[in-house]
């Protein structure tokens, strides 16, 4: 598991394409979690977590850090209903609250697993980041 790393290090990623992404309540639900994902297969270097001032840097919701076609990118992308997601999870960063993203192979099976295994520590704002779409559990 992977604390605040940058998603953006081999350039600006719109979407976390195949991740399911989540809030949670506390940091150590969210090391819970990595376990429970790692006791059935899941890689640990799979699961990133977002934790405060940093971590909201780090995802970068407004594109700001990464110029001016990124920002541009997030525009367009905040007419969509991705804003609500992305506004949810800037409030959850602020407020003390943990962001996950769990990579999948973005088969049904994988993605029914990490969300079932999210709902189980209560997580909200389970979303699958597909390759156009997404997927609001």
């Amino acid at each position: 598991m992977k604390v605040n790393p940058d998603p953006h290090k081999d350039g600006f990623e719109v979407q976390p394409t195949n991740n399911v992404t989540a809030e949670l309540d506390t940091f150590e639900m969210a090391k819970n979690v990595a376990g429970r994902l790692d006791i059935m297969g899941f890689k640990m270097d799979a699961i990133n977590v977002y934790v405060g001032q940093e971590g909201l840097e780090k995802i970068d919701l407004d594109g700001g850090e990464h110029g001016i076609y990124t920002t541009l990118l997030r525009s367009i992308q905040h007419m969509s209903h991705e804003w609500r997601i992305h506004e949810s999870a800037k409030k959850a960063l602020e407020e003390g609250r943990i962001l996950i993203s769990v990579l999948t192979d973005g088969s049904d099976e994988q993605i029914n697993q990490v969300v079932e295994v999210l709902k189980n520590f209560e997580a909200t704002r389970i979303v699958f980041w597909g390759e156009l779409s997404t997927k609001e559990f």
